[in-house]
């Protein structure tokens, strides 16, 4: 991976707050928070990103479920 100066780092619509930022390059997505830019990084293959960005929509890490039961039905 390039140094952090070459990638485009993305951060939320608020960035007035410290946040978390991502970078895409064609092989993987590096992601790190916005008051430590110099990192640690954490960088994901682009399958593991798209199955964690399915699971976000998906609802899988809702606060209601990090007790790590299944969520009930409504």
């Amino acid at each position: 991976m390039s140094a952090g100066d070459d990638l485009l780092w993305r951060r939320g619509v608020d960035d007035q707050i410290s946040c978390v930022e991502v970078a895409v390059t064609p092989d993987s997505v590096a992601m790190r928070h916005s008051d430590q830019p110099a990192g640690p990084w954490l960088v994901f293959s682009r399958s593991a990103w798209a199955d964690f960005v399915a699971g976000v929509r998906a609802g899988e890490f809702d606060a209601d479920d990090l007790d790590g039961h299944a969520p009930s039905a409504t």
